[in-house]
Order: structure tokens, then C-alpha cells, then sequence
């Protein structure tokens, strides 16, 4: 349960956990900038002015797809930290996370903390027979009537997704809040993540009738990252996308251990601590809407 895991987090906060935890954590508490002396965009409203998205009703959830092409970026471990993190920052909130991997690892390890504000949804639906995704049966259920038993109660939806991922295939996720895409540095996860954002921002005739008039929020976030250094290689390689380059998540063989299913939870705790900046910076982000109400002319960082 999400509540028993919440007191046990709390409780070892403060403890000293094991030196490879506080070597990770010390590696990346560093400053998130890009290293010194390369120029890049930073100012208060960069890019070309885009229309706004149509303002949400207050019963209309907040949707976050994790995706890449590429398989092995991290992008199920960034989602089960984030869906984690946001439940225990925001415990008012309502999260549902969908998985869309058919190895459903991410969701098997998220189970033990359902409840009723922590929702995994599971419908065979979601998923055509040919492998393929069902976006009208996704879209039906982001559209299903959900009462909010306040106006301060907020819903949101997580999604993970499997390697292969293209924004033809998988179009639901050019209506969805935030698309956020792990890479690394390495140069088969760059030409991956490069093509698959060239993709998504091609007017491609089989997307919407290759007219888009609205896109997510994108972010692209840095993982697995061995040093600062690497920040800067993704930003060279991405920067002519027009979109944002989020927090950093550096390599930690805690990451080894994320979907380990044992007695305790230690792992989870560990990995939660040393990815605590990037967890409060994601939080921050899906619920303030203000820090990314613009769109760059090129790769941002926020």
C-alpha cells in the first residue's frame, strides 16, 4: 500500500543508507545547467508564437506519456519514479497510470501500491490483437465522465510505452499534456530520440491529416547520465527541436533494483532518494502549467 510505503520513506529519510546510495545522490545533486561556455537559449518567452491549446475543463485530466523509440533509454523507470513521486508529493491528487508494454513490467511493480487515490487501469481494450494500440478506446476512457470531490482534486494519467513507439501508430499522445522522452548520451539512443522527434514534428499526411495544430508539451530528459559532460551532448545533438530539455537523472546502480519485488521496499525508497531534484522538478512542472505555456524555437532547458 502506497500509505505504508509513504511512512516507511519518511522514516528512512534521514538515515544513511549505503555508500553506493550516497555516492549516486552526491554525483547528482550538482546544478542541473549545462556546463560553462557553451550559449544557449535562455530567456523569459523564446520561439515562435503557436496558438494556445484549448483550455481543459476542471474534470479533464492531465495527461503524461513517457516515450521513444528506443528501447533500453529508460523510459518505464522514469515513469514508475515519476507516477511514485507525485503520489507521495501530492497526496490529494487522483493518478491513474495505463501500461501499454505487454511485458507490463512497470505496472506489476507499481501494484503493491494501489489504493484508491493510486489507480493501475488495466483494460484489455487498450490493446488491439494485431499488437497495435487502441487509440479511440484511450481516448473513450480520458473522455469518460470522472466526479471530482473537490475543485482542488486534480486527476492525472499516466502512460508507458513500449519500444517501437511512433507518433503515427500511437496519435493519442499528440493530445496529451506532456510527452516526455528519456535518451542517454550514447549515439544509438541519439539517433533514436533524434528521429523520433522528427517524426513528431514532421506535418506528416498519416498524423492528423498531417495538419497539427496542437502538440504536447515536450520534454526531453536526460538519463543514465554518467557526468554534467553528457548534458551538454544531448543538448548539441537536439537542439534544433523545439522543445524543452528537462532535469537530469544520472546512472546509479540503484536503477538495477527498481523493479525488484521483495519484503521491503528499499530499493524504491533508494532510487526516490537519489532521483529526489529530478522528482520535485518533474512534480513542479506537470503542476504548474506557466513554467512551459510557451514554445521555444529550440531544444530549452527548463
Amino acid at each position: 500500500m502506497l500509505d505504508r510505503f509513504l511512512k516507511q520513506f519518511g522514516k528512512q529519510n534521514g538515515e544513511k543508507r549505503e555508500e553506493r546510495v550516497s555516492e549516486s545522490a552526491e554525483t547528482a545533486s550538482g546544478a542541473p545547467q549545462l556546463p560553462d561556455g557553451e550559449d544557449i537559449e535562455d530567456f523569459d518567452h523564446p520561439g515562435r508564437n503557436v496558438p494556445p491549446k484549448p483550455v481543459k475543463s476542471p474534470d479533464e485530466p492531465t495527461t503524461l506519456v513517457f516515450a521513444n523509440s528506443k528501447g533500453g533509454v529508460g523510459k518505464s523507470t522514469v515513469a514508475f519514479l515519476s507516477c511514485l513521486k507525485l503520489a507521495l508529493k501530492r497526496p490529494d491528487c487522483l493518478i491513474e497510470f495505463i501500461d501499454l508494454d505487454r511485458q507490463a513490467t512497470t505496472s506489476e511493480s507499481l501494484y503493491r501500491f494501489a489504493n484508491k487515490k493510486f489507480r493501475l487501469i488495466s483494460d484489455p481494450e487498450f490493446l488491439l490483437a494485431s499488437g497495435g494500440v487502441n487509440n479511440a478506446r484511450i481516448y473513450q476512457h480520458l473522455k469518460s465522465g470522472f466526479q471530482l470531490k473537490s475543485e482542488n482534486e486534480k486527476r492525472f494519467v499516466f502512460f508507458d510505452t513500449p519500444a517501437g513507439t511512433t507518433p503515427t501508430e500511437y496519435s493519442f499522445m499528440l493530445d496529451t499534456d506532456y510527452l516526455f522522452v528519456p535518451t542517454s548520451a550514447s549515439d544509438a539512443d541519439l539517433g533514436a530520440t533524434k528521429k523520433f522527434l522528427s517524426r513528431l514534428y514532421d506535418a506528416n499526411p498519416l498524423i492528423n491529416g498531417g495538419k497539427i495544430k496542437f502538440l504536447p508539451t515536450v520534454v526531453v530528459i536526460p538519463n543514465l547520465l554518467e557526468d554534467r559532460t553528457e548534458i551538454l551532448t544531448i543538448y548539441r545533438n537536439l537542439r534544433e527541436f523545439p522543445c524543452f530539455l528537462g532535469h537530469p537523472i544520472f546512472y546509479s546502480k540503484v536503477f538495477r533494483t527498481t523493479f525488484n519485488y521483495g519484503i521491503s521496499d528499499h530499493n524504491v525508497v533508494d532510487l526516490l532518494r537519489i532521483t529526489e531534484d529530478f522528482g520535485d522538478w518533474l512534480v513542479n512542472v506537470v503542476c504548474d502549467h506557466s513554467l512551459t505555456a510557451y514554445t521555444p524555437s529550440t531544444l530549452h532547458q527548463i
